[in-house]
């Protein structure tokens, strides 16, 4: 009885476990997909500046505080970086500006200054 008590058990993890397994890539799809859509959207409308270049492109795709995908792009008029809206809204909520967080830039951002990319 014990013993098969442990095997039904051991089925069951194993059952859970895979189906875990499936929400989470499930999970991950969704997200990539979401990700290259916006990133799509985004590439078209800039399509018809000269400021657009794959380098940059690739460096904006991740949003600097939160390090995810950048689902609500803004940017900055002023250095032109970009970040997601909703990690913005938290810095913003506490201070009227911030250090834009790039690397070597030492722009200071103020809410006046962010543009919807949407």
């Amino acid at each position: 009885m014990l013993i098969t008590c442990m095997n039904q058990r051991k089925t069951i993890n194993k059952i859970f476990e895979e189906n875990l397994e499936k929400d989470n890539n499930k999970k991950k799809n969704k997200n990539k997909d979401e990700f290259h859509s916006i990133l799509q959207k985004y590439v078209n409308k800039k399509k018809n500046q000269d400021e657009l270049d794959v380098v940059e492109e690739a460096h904006t795709a991740i949003d600097p505080w939160t390090k995810q995908p950048i689902l609500q792009p803004v940017q900055s008029r002023e250095c032109k970086h970009i970040y997601d809206k909703r990690s913005i809204a938290c810095i913003i909520r506490n201070r009227n500006h911030f250090k834009c967080p790039y690397v070597g830039c030492q722009n200071i951002v103020t809410k006046e200054d962010l543009v919807d990319l949407d």
